[in-house]
C-alpha cells in the first residue's frame, strides 16, 4: 500500500510499498493510504482515539487504537500468521480501499472524513467498564466488543453489526453487541454511514492483552467486516 500526505513520511513497519510526496492531502490532516491493486472506488475513513493518559492494565487506549487502525489498513498478518505476498493479505490496501487515517482528535476526524468525501467512517476504540479497574476480573460476559450506530441510520447498522460479528468472534469477552446512539459526534453528524467500534474492555487483563494483539491477530477484521459489509467490490 502507498502513503501519503502533504509531507515526505516514512513507510510504516507493516507491510507498506512506499511513501510518496503528494499535494492534495491538508498538511494539518491525516495520512491516506492507497491501495495495492486499483482502487475499488470507496474511501474508508479510520478514526482511531485520541484520548491521552486513558487507558488500564498495560494499554493505553489512544496506542492501541492507532495500532489497530493501521492493522486494518495494512498488517501482512491474519489470525497469528503472516501473508508476505500482498495478492494473500486481507488488508484494506489488499481489498482495493483508499484509507484516511484521522489524526486529530474526534470533532476534527469528523470534519476531514465529511471533507473527503469518505464512503464509510469507523471510530475505532478500546472500552472501559463503569467503576473501579479491577485487571483481574473474569466476568468475560460483561466485556466483549461492543459497536454502535446512529438510531435509524441502517447502513450504519448493517456495517456496526458486521464489525460485531467479524471482530466480537475472536474478542475475549462474550458481551457482543450493537448499541443504537443518537448524540456522538462521529456517528450522528457525519455524512458517511458510520460504526463505532468498542473493540473490547481494556479494564480487564484478558481484554488488554486481546487488543494489544492487533496488528498479528485480528486489525485485518476490521477490513474483512467492511469487505463483507460492501459486497467484495474490486476495481
Amino acid at each position: 500500500m502507498r502513503l501519503r500526505r502533504g509531507r515526505c513520511v516514512a513507510a510504516v513497519a507493516l507491510g507498506l510499498a512506499s511513501a510518496l510526496f503528494l499535494d492534495d492531502v491538508p498538511a494539518s490532516a491525516d495520512t491516506v493510504y492507497e491501495p495495492n491493486i486499483t482502487w475499488n472506488a470507496y474511501k474508508i475513513y479510520l478514526s482511531p482515539a485520541l484520548q491521552p493518559g486513558n487507558g488500564a492494565c498495560g494499554v493505553d487506549e489512544s496506542t492501541q487504537a492507532r495500532t489497530a487502525a493501521l492493522a486494518a489498513t495494512s498488517s501482512a498478518y491474519q489470525d497469528g500468521y503472516y501473508y508476505p505476498s500482498p495478492a494473500m493479505q486481507a488488508n484494506l490496501g489488499a481489498r482495493g480501499y483508499r484509507v484516511r487515517v484521522g489524526s486529530g482528535d474526534y470533532l476534527a476526524n469528523r470534519n476531514s472524513s465529511n471533507a473527503g468525501g469518505a464512503h464509510r467512517h469507523i471510530p475505532v476504540h478500546t472500552n472501559a467498564h463503569v467503576g473501579t479497574i479491577v485487571c483481574s476480573r473474569t466476568d468475560a460476559a460483561n466485556s466483549g466488543t461492543q459497536v454502535y450506530y446512529s438510531t435509524g441510520r441502517t447502513t450504519g447498522q448493517n456495517l456496526a453489526n458486521q464489525l460485531k460479528d467479524t471482530v466480537g468472534v475472536k474478542s475475549p469477552g462474550t458481551g457482543d453487541k450493537v448499541v443504537t446512539n443518537t448524540s456522538w459526534a462521529e456517528l450522528n453528524s457525519v455524512t458517511a454511514p458510520a460504526a463505532y467500534l468498542e473493540s473490547e474492555f481494556h479494564t480487564w487483563q484478558r481484554g488488554a492483552d486481546w487488543i494489544k494483539t492487533s496488528t498479528v491477530m485480528w486489525g485485518w477484521r476490521v477490513a474483512y467486516a467492511v469487505d463483507l459489509h460492501l459486497g467484495y467490490p474490486r476495481g
